[in-house]
This record gives C-alpha cells, sequence and structure tokens, in this order.
C-alpha cells in the first residue's frame, strides 16, 4: 500500500528522524529510501527550508493531535514546492507516542493558480479604488453645483426637487465607498449592513433635524453587487424621507424602523415602518416618491407592499438568487 500511492508517505521518530518512507519520497530527496532512513529533514533540504516541517512535527509528537498543513518541500531538481501534510501521532503498544506518520500530496499547481487569482484580485482591488474615488469626486462635484442652484432659487418645488437630487446623488455615492473584489467570484460588491447604517447615520440626522423622531436599525448582513445596493439605497431612502415628511405632522414625536434582512431562505426584504398618523387611502398611488419605489423594486425582481395604519409599513421584498 505505501509503495502503491503516488503521494509521499513517511514516519518518523521523536527526534524527527525518518523510521520508514516510500519510493515517493526518495525520489522528492533524489535519493534511494534507505539512504532516508536516520536523517532529518534539514539534512536534505535548507534549515529555513526544513524549520517549519520539524517544528509542525514537534506539534504533533508534544500534543498528541493531529494536524493537516501546508508545507513548502525542496524537492531535487524541481525547487521549493506546496504540499498538503496529514500529519498524525504514532504509538507503541503501551500507548506512548514514539514519532508521528504522515502522507503529503503536492497542490504546487493548485497554490499557484490560487495565488495568480488573489494577485489578480488584489490588483483589481486597486483599480476599483482608484474608479470609485474619481467617481465619487465627480458625484461630489455634481451634488455641490446643484446646492449652489438650489440657493438661488425661489420656486419652492423647484428647490425641493434639487434638494431630491442630490439626497439621491448622495445615496450613489456612498456605494463607491462601500465597493470592495469579493475574492471567491472577482466581482465588486458592497456589504449591506455597513452600507445602509452608513447611508441612516448620515441622512436621519439632516432629515429630522431637532424634531424628536428616532430613527432604529435592525440590519442582517448580506454581499449585493454594486446594482442591486443602488437600488436599495435609493429605495431606503425615499421611504424614510417619506416617513419624516408625512408621518410625523406638527412636530409630533415617533420611532422609525429600518430593517434588512432574510424573509425566508429564497428571498431578502427590507422594510421602513413608522408609528406615525399612517396612510391616507390611496396615497401610496400617488406621491412620487412612491412610484420610484415601486420601480426600484421592479428593477430588483421584486415587489413592494404598504401596511397602516396605524402607523406605515412598507415592505420591499424580492429573490435572494442573483445575490453574491
Amino acid at each position: 500500500m505505501i509503495e502503491g500511492t503516488p503521494d509521499p508517505i513517511f514516519v518518523k521518530d521523536r527526534d524527527g528522524r525518518f523510521v520508514r518512507v516510500n519510493s515517493v519520497l526518495a525520489r522528492i530527496f533524489g535519493v534511494a529510501p534507505e539512504v532516508v532512513r536516520g536523517k532529518r529533514d534539514r539534512d536534505f533540504m535548507p534549515e529555513t527550508s526544513a524549520k517549519p516541517i520539524e517544528d509542525a512535527d514537534r506539534k504533533v509528537i508534544e500534543t498528541g493531535m493531529p494536524l493537516v498543513i501546508e508545507e513548502l518541500v525542496e524537492v531535487k531538481g524541481r525547487g521549493r514546492r506546496y504540499f498538503l501534510s496529514t500529519k498524525a501521532p504514532w504509538y507503541n503498544r503501551r500507548g506512548e507516542i514514539t514519532g508521528l506518520i504522515g502522507i503529503s500530496q503536492d497542490i504546487h499547481e493548485r497554490k499557484q493558480a490560487e495565488l495568480e487569482v488573489r494577485s489578480a484580485n488584489a490588483q483589481k482591488e486597486i483599480l476599483l479604488h482608484d474608479i470609485n474615488h474619481r467617481v465619487k469626486n465627480h458625484l461630489q462635484s455634481v451634488m455641490s453645483l446643484l446646492a449652489m442652484s438650489e440657493r438661488r432659487l425661489v420656486d419652492p418645488v423647484a428647490k425641493t426637487e434639487i434638494a431630491n437630487a442630490v439626497s439621491r446623488l448622495s445615496v450613489l455615492a456612498r456605494v463607491y465607498d462601500r465597493l470592495r473584489v469579493k475574492e471567491d467570484a472577482g466581482t465588486a460588491t458592497v456589504s449591506i449592513r455597513d452600507y445602509l447604517q452608513g447611508l441612516c447615520d448620515e441622512v436621519a440626522p439632516t432629515l429630522t433635524g431637532l424634531r424628536p423622531i428616532v430613527v432604529r436599525t435592525r440590519l442582517d448582513d448580506a454581499d449585493l453587487d454594486a446594482g442591486q445596493a443602488v437600488s436599495l439605497g435609493l429605495a431606503v431612502n425615499e421611504l424614510l424621507q417619506n416617513s419624516v415628511k408625512h408621518a410625523f405632522p406638527e412636530d409630533r414625536a415617533g420611532v422609525i424602523t429600518i430593517f434588512f434582512g432574510l424573509r425566508d431562505p429564497d428571498s431578502f426584504c427590507v422594510e421602513v415602518s413608522d408609528d406615525g398618523i399612517g396612510m391616507r387611502p390611496g396615497s401610496a398611488s400617488t406621491h412620487t416618491g412612491t412610484r420610484l419605489v415601486r420601480a426600484l423594486a421592479h428593477q430588483l425582481g421584486g415587489t413592494v407592499n404598504w401596511e397602516g395604519p396605524p402607523g406605515t409599513r412598507v415592505q420591499l421584498i424580492w429573490p435572494r438568487r442573483g445575490t453574491a
């Protein structure tokens, strides 16, 4: 069995000396099997390469616990190669640890491919950060220009529309703050918990001002692609503004709660609810903001529902498939 496997197999004593090896391991060292017996790893490779291997061996012998570890091994004529080694204590008949038994698998090509992917993702991360920085700066410039225009306007309707546009651009800019490359997929994703919490922290004080309105969050986490994050952020922004504007007239006190999480194993849900005066019949179909929320729900492939009174609760539900 030992000679029939393509993987190196070895038995070592407590001092790390080889007691038995198969011919595969002997070929790695470039010698005959009988030459390996009684020697240690440092007799066949530089001490800098042998020491991590010997340290791992010592850990198995001292703790009595098996160990699976990646190791760099000097292979005769091929340089250093990655091996995945499994090592376990070797016991005598009295139950005493007298050394270890191990088997290794050459994973060099797989490891090199993994390192190349990590390097490529690191380069993507740098490029993504540079692009994000430039796009965010451009959005900030547009927001500043719109804010300057708003201050010169007299028409209250026009001022409101400009302010809404600035608010929506701010949501877009925040997405570029949160984008990152997902290593296993190589795609740009956004952590929704961080994104929505940051959005609420930024927008809520501006909307509520000194009014006695509290904004609370209950946010689970998930990675969504940038397009989904933009749609979700814009929807939450609109619903939060609607609650502040319509739910608490005459400086009425109240609470707005924002929830994000799984509705069931196959769908996500974001919910914005308040304990305000509730909707007037039919109002959910007339406001510009609510029409925008319906359009954003359609972009996500989901649905949106309004409930109330008492209070108002809006649920946006969309399929989990296609998320990161």
